[in-house]
């Protein structure tokens, strides 16, 4: 039983945990490379429509990219356009898709 109720707690607490992580706002300065990010693919104009909307999220400097793109050169190129805000490839995970059928 008591075995149990550990694995509860440990759920409960990994759930809240991401939870609050979810819910934290992002800083200032992660709002910048957020924007910078977003800047960046935004006025090139060759990306596909997916490749525009792709997510930008920072959190502690860590920014993590979600998204659908055309191609795996179009992914890389994205990727690099936050690599180049970031200065740090370590800190930019990659959550893309790459969709032939992105427009």
């Amino acid at each position: 039983m008591s075995k149990v109720l550990a694995a509860i707690l440990i759920v409960a607490s990994a759930i809240m945990a991401i939870a609050q992580t979810a819910s934290t706002p992002e800083s200032k300065s992660d709002r910048k490379i957020t924007a910078a990010i977003r800047k960046a693919i935004e006025d090139d104009k060759a990306y596909s429509a997916g490749a525009h909307n792709v997510e930008v999220v920072t959190r502690n400097g860590e920014v993590t990219m979600r998204g659908h793109v055309r191609s795996g050169n179009e992914r890389k190129d994205v990727l690099s356009k936050a690599v180049g805000v970031t200065h740090d490839a370590g800190k930019v995970h990659d959550e893309l898709t790459v969709d032939v059928q992105a427009k």
